[in-house]
């Protein structure tokens, strides 16, 4: 322990409110401010709620609002890295917040907690307290139980100005990687619709008249019985991620299940479309996808033309596409496409040399993006390390 400084448990040294209940239906337009626990960053003071709603004065609980300097935290959260979520607030004026979070009052330096919230000694503290499958939570009560070392409110605030400084650094650098793959990203979408944009002599013919559409199997020909591990891929909705397909190895069936159903087998450059859910959603079969299987949720094209594929998945993910399927996709609480609905949609489309050289010309400034994208994930892991290993030097 540094000199100085003690141990004290955080219900030692502040109480904990649980937060009020209220629900997007109650949000109205200049009424009292509040905030719920998916408006939480880890980031400090009023900068953080760009979107703050507000609720009729006459519901607010006045003990369950927070006052300047107060932490709010998220003691509910979809996951584990969201759970104690905190921020110190910071406003001039007192904000009603959520039910699934909870407020700190304390007598420290509000932002040295919110700091020591986002530690790894904190965070692996909370470990012994959270718990949930699906949804995780820790109660205020467990909270109160996890110690932090605190300092004279003197140099409390040392560390404050030292860690913001050292942050703001942090962030510059990953907001101009940010910035610039989101000029990539624009320009590439730019590049796109006016590439797609049909010109003087591009043909237009509904897509059954090049292609072969078939629907995924019925429900009623796979059983919970028939999965299996290490088998023959199933290829649903959830398996197309940005025009690839990504297999789970833990829901597939086995050959022989495959040979029953060898209609609805995939082959290589066939593209297979998300019927229900996100409508647009789409992938191209890849030679080692060949004879994966169509979902139920699914269906595939096969054309019987020679077109490039390339283009025809670029095509199929383009706004005109996605906006013509959502339009004539049937369903009141999921929307729906068929094989029908596919088979009707309009398409133009070049001579195939200019499909090829329209997908060449994309790949290339697609290429750009991923390089970009990569480089931004590179740095935005790097920059979290780095946070990690400061707070870690700063709280050990």
């Amino acid at each position: 322990m540094k000199e100085g400084w003690e141990y004290k448990k955080l219900g030692d040294l502040g109480t904990f409110v649980r937060g009020g209940n209220f629900s997007k239906k109650d949000f109205v337009e200049n009424g009292f401010p509040c905030i719920h626990y998916g408006q939480i960053h880890m980031k400090f003071g009023i900068e953080t709620f760009k979107h703050i709603s507000s609720v009729p004065a006459g519901m607010v609980k006045p003990d369950r609002c927070a006052h300047k300097g107060d932490l709010v935290i998220a003691i509910t959260s979809e996951d584990d890295a969201g759970s104690c979520k905190c921020t110190a607030w910071m406003g001039d004026y007192d904000v009603y917040v959520g039910g699934h979070t909870a407020i700190y009052r304390h007598t420290m330096q509000p932002k040295y907690v919110s700091y020591y919230f986002m530690s790894p000694f904190f965070q692996k503290d909370k470990l012994e307290y959270t718990h949930g499958f699906k949804v995780v939570e820790i109660s205020p009560k467990d909270i109160a139980k996890i110690t932090i070392p605190v300092p004279p409110l003197s140099e409390q605030q040392s560390i404050v100005d030292y860690l913001d400084s050292a942050f703001a650094k942090i962030d510059a650098m990953k907001a101009n990687a940010e910035k610039a793959l989101n000029e990539a990203k624009a320009l590439f979408q730019a590049s796109l619709k006016e590439m797609l944009e049909p010109k003087e002599g591009w043909e237009e013919k509904k897509l059954k008249k090049i292609a072969q559409i078939k629907i995924g199997p019925f429900g009623s020909l796979l059983h919970k019985k028939d999965y299996i591990s290490g088998g023959v891929p199933l290829v649903n909705p959830i398996h197309m991620v940005n025009g690839h397909i990504a297999i789970d190895n833990n829901y597939t069936i086995s050959e022989s299940k495959a040979k029953e159903l060898s209609s609805y087998l995939l082959k290589e450059n066939d593209i297979v479309f998300a019927r229900r859910g996100e409508i647009g959603r789409c992938a191209l079969v890849g030679e080692k996808e060949n004879t994966y299987l169509c979902g139920t949720g699914s269906l595939f094209v096969r054309f019987n033309q020679e077109v490039d594929y390339g283009f025809m998945l670029l095509l199929f993910q383009s706004k005109y596409c996605k906006e013509y399927l959502e339009k004539q996709a049937t369903g009141a609480t999921m929307l729906n496409i068929n094989s029908a609905i596919v088979g009707d949609m309009p398409i133009k489309y070049p001579h195939t040399n200019i499909q090829q050289s329209i997908v060449e010309t994309l790949d290339s400034l697609k290429s750009k993006v991923d390089k970009l994208q990569a480089n931004y994930d590179k740095i935005s892991q790097e920059c979290d390390a780095l946070k990690q290993a400061i707070l870690r030097q700063v709280f050990e």
